[in-house]
């Protein structure tokens, strides 16, 4: 029996790489499962290229693919899971047969930020699957944390070692949200601001400007500036990498380690993107 193989090709020195000669509508091979996955270790976010004139992937397809890469999140509290448990649309627009509510149309420029790093246990890989894309804008820019935490000056690591970050699910996309009020009905969860990685020991930095809201244990004004100077640094574009959309991409990424955001899109252009995720199995811990 023939065992199919892949091709892993770097799409820069700092995050990304290109995965070719994956069927993701055929059944994946472990061998194959085991390759992206040390793949993903390795380069932080994966694309897989739509091929023109093919048609994107079924909502099952997608559904079908990501099972074979890991355990599913099933999504719940949102309109349609019962339908739908294991996708969410990202979307400009809401298309025939979807239920969205407001906070879930994307249709601006989107702050830096972790998925569910307000959740105990966030989920473990982020896959996004492009269904329609504008002319231009909307690409989805990626923070590789690996890189971020070790250039860090000396002084930074020394800070952060003992240090936890409280993260709050208020929805907003470029604006961070106001706590002076409390937050126990949002949310929240904290984690250490410097995590070490599972699979490869690394250690990341885990906070992002979206979604982070305090350094746990120092005064409001210390923890606002040490965090304004931890978010610039994770901005600087020497740490990204920015994938421009094309119909039928998948994009799939390590959720601790690849921060990210999204550019401006074209208002009048529709962009939707159908989301599945693994779900996460560990706490982070430094």
């Amino acid at each position: 029996m023939t065992v199919r193989t892949i091709e892993i090709v770097p799409l820069g020195e700092v995050a990304g790489a290109e995965v070719r000669g994956l069927d993701m509508r055929a059944p994946v091979p472990a061998a194959v499962a085991a390759e992206i996955e040390r793949a993903l270790n390795e380069h932080v976010v994966l694309v897989v290229r739509g091929a023109p004139g093919v048609a994107p992937l079924s909502e099952d397809e997608q559904v079908a693919f990501t099972a074979q890469l890991g355990p599913l999140e099933v999504r719940s509290g949102r309109p349609g899971a019962a339908q739908r448990p294991y996708t969410r649309l990202v979307s400009n627009v809401t298309p025939e047969g979807y239920a969205l509510m407001p906070n879930e149309l994307h249709d601006t420029e989107m702050f830096f930020h972790h998925d569910t790093c307000f959740m105990p246990v966030p989920q473990k890989v982020l896959l996004l699957h492009a269904l329609q894309v504008p002319s231009r804008g909307g690409n989805t820019v990626f923070a590789n944390m690996y890189r971020v935490y070790d250039a860090l000056p000396q002084r930074l690591k020394d800070r952060l070692e003992s240090l936890r970050a409280l993260h709050v699910f208020i929805y907003t996309k470029t604006e961070r949200a106001d706590i002076s009020q409390g937050f126990d009905k949002f949310l929240h969860a904290a984690h250490p601001a410097v995590v070490r990685h599972p699979a490869t020991g690394r250690k990341l930095l885990y906070v992002n400007r979206l979604m982070t809201m305090r350094l746990e244990g120092l005064a409001e004004s210390e923890s606002d500036a040490l965090l304004q100077e931890l978010f610039a640094i994770a901005e600087r574009p020497e740490f990204h990498y920015e994938h421009a959309w094309r119909q039928g991409d998948m994009v799939l990424w390590d959720n601790l380690v690849g921060m990210h955001a999204r550019t401006a899109m074209i208002p009048d252009e529709a962009r939707i993107m159908r989301h599945t995720s693994i779900a996460g199995s560990w706490v982070p811990v430094p």
